[in-house]
């Protein structure tokens, strides 16, 4: 199956269309020509050449106000009705990936821990809320932190909500509960 979705029987795995395209953009490349237009040269660094970089940001910004203006996501364009709500334009999945992609996390392995969580934070047992910056919202929080060694497995991960991840700040999950222990002990014992 091609990327494009079309049937194919290539061992690349892409369609006839697409396998032309890839050979065309290829070559474009190596002599040096925009890979898009095949006309200008690349400016240094860049893949394609400044025209096509702004006809591409240009379509995009179109897409987006058009799927706003639409009440869609303006990332993948789902309906209105999976769209978080009025201040935000975009759908819980695509929220989820960007956060991943922040924490440098695989996309997937954020959507199952929060699919395992049911939106539900790992510590205080509330409901979380996606996007915006209230106390309630959903948060990608490390166990161990990424700078005492943590890494990116979904073993290390879990969803909170902000105010905990904020207070949490480096702490590891072990020392972070015993201090909300410590804490409930003094005030709970008035000491």
């Amino acid at each position: 199956m091609c990327p494009c979705g079309a049937n194919s029987k290539c061992p690349s795995g892409r369609c006839n269309r697409c396998e032309n395209r890839v050979t065309r953009d290829t070559s474009r490349r190596a002599a040096g020509l925009c890979p898009k237009c095949g006309l200008r040269h690349p400016t240094k660094g860049r893949k394609e050449c400044a025209l096509c970089r702004k006809r591409f940001r240009e379509q995009r910004k179109r897409r987006f106000l058009k799927r706003k203006a639409a009440g869609t996501c303006t990332w993948c364009g789902v309906d209105e009705a999976k769209v978080l709500h009025a201040l935000q334009t975009f759908c819980e999945k695509c929220w989820i990936k960007n956060r991943a992609v922040a924490h440098g996390v695989i996309p997937s392995v954020a959507w199952t821990l929060w699919l395992e969580q049911k939106s539900i934070c790992a510590y205080t047992g509330e409901r979380m809320i996606l996007g915006g910056t209230l106390p309630m919202s959903a948060s990608l929080d490390h166990k161990t932190p990424t700078l005492r060694g943590g890494g990116n497995e979904k073993q290390n991960l879990h969803w909170v909500t902000r105010k905990v991840n904020l207070m949490k700040s480096n702490l590891t999950h072990q020392e972070f509960v015993a201090l909300c222990s410590r804490v409930h002990f003094q005030y709970a014992t008035g000491l």
